[in-house]
């Protein structure tokens, strides 16, 4: 695939695929780098709970057990994670060449990173995932599916060329023709398809990043758990349900891999447009652009069917239970069919936006000339809105997650003083605990009703989402700073790093700032290049803090889950007493790579704050600090060996090295190529100007001697004018006709204009909604598959291994947690699979019902959160006064906002 192939361009500007796709693709690398850096930390098969028999406590079983399978995980997975790392950097200096130098460096570089980072991920995949579980003979299904793949790749590079040079040819004949108008009106609606097939690829990036994601972590840690010691016939790191619920167990791996492996192959077919398909490299292009269409259907539709039945399987343990669970689609679709019947269609819909205000407000603001204010209002809220959304709904994700497997670990047996399945932390250090717990709870609560309120216009211009956001983020730390450390002072050393990273960031704009350039700069070039960047900080930003709080709070090695006589106590890291460097260094690089995140969120949220630290690139040196400090955290805690944690280094390095050295070799040739363009161009231009001064003298010299005219000249000038005055009356009539064909010409553009934000609009709720979806997909995934208390891990006083112990001690509790995730989970599918329906989104009353079904599933996963967290009633009402509460005064500011508007 030639980097110049007309294909890999996206709209009428010559900018690559990729680049296009640049926040989706960032997105992607950061996923993978997030299930990598967690699938580092918790090995597939766990890791031993004692130090005994030649092994070492914290350490993973397979290493013992499988010591080839797990070097093959061991450094895919690293690999997978240094690619991501390098896929990153690679989009932020090709990000950075082009804002400076305007410059299109090859592709190839980056491609080639990101096919190393998936086929690290897919080796990874294959050797951690249960070896005890498929049968060899049934590994033939995904050798031919790699062989597939690998057919595919080698068909599109082979084919590549041909294509482009047919497609330079066509381009050549056209612009022979000479026919630019005609070619230019009849290539409006294929502009218009080109921006759709965006948006749609774009839609389903987001979904394939988070559906590969979410069945990586799955595949990895098996549901139900692993056995931690070879007993009762049993072998150290088997699956647990393999033994009362075999076939179960079999079918969720099936469709897990399933779903992995098309999320795979729907982000290949996206990424690259002139992908071949087997058998059909020879037809024409309208042909295999509709068998690609169909095939790209097909990946979707087993992914989320394979999403539904690996959750299905894996999270129940009875045959009726998978059966309620299926049927809770039915009960969903049921639930979107009533809301569609009281939310009827109005007729003038049309008129009206997102938010029920009349459009043709638009016009009178045209009249009164307020259009660029408003214009650029309405541009600032939507700038607010998306990186809102983005912050609040990862924040959910990860306070979820920490809500139902809270930091410490729980009880695995009953005692007197506890019950199996309590968090231990509560039980040796109830305040810390209550730090953590409500901080946190907050945090998911914020985040919630951050995601409610976000549609009303309004509420931004009164700052209200902006102080939500602050809180939410200082939940966040107080319950990091409490759930990743057991004293005081540790505490303080944690948050204190915020505050040098603050300090740092204020220090170097003060020095950088007093240069007098420094103030010279605000052009709009400089805005537009500022705000890509602190879109690109932020994402990092955003997606580092939900890595690194997971990290922090669920150490490597995990907890000691009972007090024993060599001076081990239940609820601490194993890490620290194995080696107390290692965890220290792994703690407070964590905890740098956290704050530093947090620091920058803060920074970019506030516009005065991060367009000063964007032009003293302050911002990209906290970056490329967290960056460093993320990548010491992988190598210190992935590993308690000294020499692995060396190799993960040199990796990084020496991947890293070699790409910087390839980028910079493009670079250079790049600009090679392009000075002698330049002065070709500059020579061309300077050669009109030399001939317009000749023609310039020449007509002063010829109006001197026109001064000097005889008589009969004259008389023939004034029959001229008679005539030149009749000319003028044809022209005025001309100019009036002229007139009336640019009004309608503005009426027309007036409307296309406002078909084009509409559409625009409509994406941009779309795309809210895919990811809202999206989000709540993974998460209740993940939550359903390991449930809250953990599972039982043997067959003693009546409980039944791998079966969860919530279940058992509080079963009530337990159900209102399964049915309310499940149907958060079923909810997220249905409005997932709605959402690719493009038919039905041409109806305004979809968004509606749509939204409607967002806010119930997001008031379930609140349910889930309060009864898996096991929140004791107190706790449970001023939960859920305080959510009750926010969206009542986000009501109240509605209604009020309205009426002042209609009087």
């Amino acid at each position: 695939m030639a980097n110049n192939h007309p294909s890999e361009r996206c709209k009428d500007e010559e900018k690559p695929l990729e680049y296009c796709l640049r926040k989706y693709l960032l997105l992607l690398a950061i996923m993978v780098a997030t299930v990598t850096y967690t699938a580092g930390f918790n090995p597939p098969g766990g890791v031993w709970q004692d130090t005994e028999a030649g092994h070492l406590a914290g350490d993973s079983i397979i290493r013992d057990t499988l010591y080839p399978r797990y070097l093959v995980f061991f450094y895919c997975n690293a690999a997978a994670f240094a690619m991501s790392i390098v896929v990153i950097i690679i989009i932020f200096i090709l990000a950075l060449i082009h804002d400076k130098k305007q410059l299109w460096i090859s592709m190839i570089p980056l491609r080639m990173a990101m096919v190393l980072d998936l086929l690290g991920l897919v080796g990874a995949y294959a050797a951690g995932t249960s070896r005890a579980v498929l049968k060899p003979r049934n590994a033939w299904v995904l050798v031919v599916i790699f062989v597939y793949m690998v057919i595919q790749l080698v068909l599109t590079l082979s084919s590549g060329a041909g294509d482009g040079k047919k497609e330079e040819a066509k381009e050549q004949l056209q612009t022979a023709d000479g026919k630019e108008e005609k070619n230019n009106q009849l290539s409006q609606p294929g502009v218009k398809k080109e921006e759709e097939k965006e948006r749609r690829r774009k839609l389903l990036l987001l979904l394939a990043t988070f559906v590969m994601s979410a069945t990586y972590l799955a595949g990895l840690s098996a549901p139900g758990g692993y056995w931690d010691s070879s007993k009762e016939g049993h072998n150290a790191g088997d699956p647990v349900m393999r033994e009362h619920h075999a076939i179960r167990l079999k079918a969720f791996f099936v469709f897990n891999a399933a779903a992995f492996v098309m999320s795979l192959l729907i982000i290949m077919l996206l990424l690259d447009k002139q992908l071949v398909i087997p058998l059909l490299q020879d037809q024409d292009l309208s042909m295999t652009s509709r068998v690609r269409t169909r095939f790209l259907k097909a990946y979707i539709i087993i992914a989320l069917f394979g999403l539904v039945g690996a959750y299905a399987t894996g999270s129940s343990r009875n045959s009726d239970t998978t059966i309620y669970v299926g049927c809770l689609v039915f009960a969903v679709l049921a639930c979107i069919i009533f809301l569609k019947v009281i939310i009827s269609p109005h007729p003038q819909g049309s008129a009206s936006d997102s938010n029920g205000r009349p459009s043709n407000g638009v016009k009178k603001n045209t009249i009164n000339g307020g259009v660029q204010t408003n214009t650029s209002n309405a541009d600032i809220l939507e700038k607010a809105q998306s990186l809102v959304v983005l912050l609040s709904t990862l924040v959910t994700t990860i306070t979820y997650q920490a809500g139902l497997v809270p930091p410490g670990g729980v009880w695995q047996e009953n005692w007197k003083e506890h019950e199996a399945g309590d968090p231990i932390l509560l039980s040796i250090q109830p305040e810390r605990y209550k730090v953590f717990f409500y901080c946190n709870s907050i945090a998911f609560a914020a985040s919630l009703v951050i995601i409610i309120l976000v549609q009303y216009k309004p509420i931004l211009k009164r700052r209200i989402l902006e102080l939500a956001m602050i809180l939410d983020l200082f939940g966040l730390i107080g319950a990091y700073s409490a759930g990743s450390c057991r004293d005081v002072t540790t505490s303080i050393y944690v948050i204190a790093l915020a505050g040098v990273v603050l300090v740092y960031v204020v220090i170097h704009v003060i020095f950088i700032t007093l240069d007098e350039d420094m103030g010279k700069k605000g052009g709009d070039k400089d805005m537009k290049d500022e705000g890509k960047r602190r879109k690109r900080l932020l994402l990092f930003a955003v997606l580092c803090t939900t890595l690194t709080y997971q990290a922090g709070l669920t150490p490597p090695g995990g907890f000691w889950l009972k007090d024993d006589e060599f001076g081990h106590h239940a609820g601490e890291p194993v890490l620290s007493y194995n080696y107390p460097r290692r965890y220290k260094a792994f703690l407070y690089c964590n905890s740098m790579s956290f704050m530093s995140s947090i620091a920058l969120i803060i920074l970019l949220v506030n516009p005065n704050l991060y367009k000063p630290a964007i032009r003293s690139y302050a911002l990209s040196v906290c970056t490329a600090l967290g960056m460093f400090a993320l990548m010491c955290t992988y190598a210190a805690g992935s590993t308690q060996h000294l020499k692995t944690s060396i190799y993960i280094f040199g990796l990084v390095a020496l991947v890293l090295f070699i790409m910087i050295v390839v980028l910079i070799c493009f670079v250079k040739k790049e600009m090679k190529s392009r000075n002698p363009q330049d002065e070709e161009r500059g020579g061309i231009e300077k050669s009109p100007a030399t001939q317009d001064e000749h023609v310039i003298e020449q007509e002063n010299k010829t109006l001197k001697p026109s001064e000097t005219k005889s008589g009969g000249e004259i008389k023939e000038d004034d029959r001229t004018t008679k005539s030149a005055d009749i000319e003028d009356a044809g022209e005025a009539k001309k100019n009036t006709s002229n007139e009336t064909n640019e009004k309608e010409k503005g009426e027309r553009t007036a409307t296309e204009s406002n078909k084009k934000e509409n559409e625009s609009k409509k994406h941009a709720k779309r795309k809210y909604l895919m990811l809202l979806g999206v989000l709540a997909a993974s998460v209740t995934y993940q939550a359903g598959l390991n449930p809250p208390g953990g599972v039982w891990q043997g067959n003693s006083n009546g409980h039944a291994a791998g079966n969860p112990v919530m279940h058992d001690n509080k079963r009530y509790r337990y159900l209102i947690f399964f049915y309310s995730n499940s149907a958060s989970f079923v909810a997220s599918i249905v409005v997932i699979i709605l959402l690719l329906k493009e038919k039905l989104l041409r109806e305004d009353w979809l968004f509606k019902v749509m939204n409607i079904t967002i806010v119930l599933n997001l008031l379930g996963l609140l349910l889930a959160y309060m009864a898996g967290s096991r929140m004791r009633l107190e706790s449970s009402g001023y939960f859920i006064t305080f959510v009750i509460a926010a969206l009542g005064i986000a009501a109240i500011h509605k209604i009020w906002s309205l009426n002042k508007e209609s009087k």
